[in-house]
């Protein structure tokens, strides 16, 4: 498996080769400004499962789907309050995942047929590149064995998977270096799931 570090000089090369891969259907390991990802296009079945295989994770057990605008709130998500909207916009880019009612675009897969996603904004600036550029959202989780602790750094990640990761990304050590902070906003309370 090749870990790519990210510079200044292959940027670009590095997000292209993302998103070509991510619209083929491929899983990609990247960084976040909390722990490194493991992520497919949100809307691609196939490549959603994949990532459920090489997590051995439970199907029941949903995925987040990272967005790189505002805008993509209303494509995938319904009822979606001005309060809710409001702790969005003020907290996003950010490691803040909001639990939302999803729309039907959302396969089932992601969210373990829960009629529920949890949306984030990561504040990295590739990720946020290739989320962009791929147009579509990416369906995610930490980039480890389910059960096992979420990698600050690229090499950690790839640890964990010994195949079937088709792009490595070396973004150094994650900033925060611990998984987002969870709220439910499906509600009339918003709900704190996890610190």
């Amino acid at each position: 498996m090749k870990i790519i570090r990210a510079t200044k000089a292959n940027r670009q090369d590095i997000i292209r080769k993302a998103v070509s891969l991510l619209k083929q259907g491929r899983v990609i390991i990247f960084p976040t400004e909390t722990v490194y990802g493991i992520g497919a296009d949100a809307f691609n079945k196939k490549a959603v499962a994949k990532i459920f295989r090489l997590k051995k994770r439970l199907k029941a057990q949903p995925l987040q789907i990272l967005i790189s605008n505002i805008k993509t709130v209303e494509k995938v998500s319904s009822r979606v309050t001005a309060k809710t909207m409001a702790l969005m916009k003020k907290n996003w880019p950010g490691p803040l995942t909001v639990i939302v009612t999803k729309k039907k675009i959302v396969p089932d897969i992601v969210t373990g047929n829960m009629k529920t996603v949890g949306l984030r904004m990561p504040d990295h600036p590739l990720i946020l590149e290739i989320i962009e550029y791929l147009g579509r959202p990416v369906a995610a989780s930490s980039a480890n064995i389910s059960g096992k602790k979420p990698p600050k750094t690229a090499k950690e990640a790839a640890k964990h998977f010994k195949r079937g990761i088709s792009l490595v990304i070396d973004g150094g050590r994650c900033r925060i270096g611990k998984s987002s902070k969870v709220v439910d906003a499906t509600g009339t309370k918003t709900k704190i799931l996890r610190k």
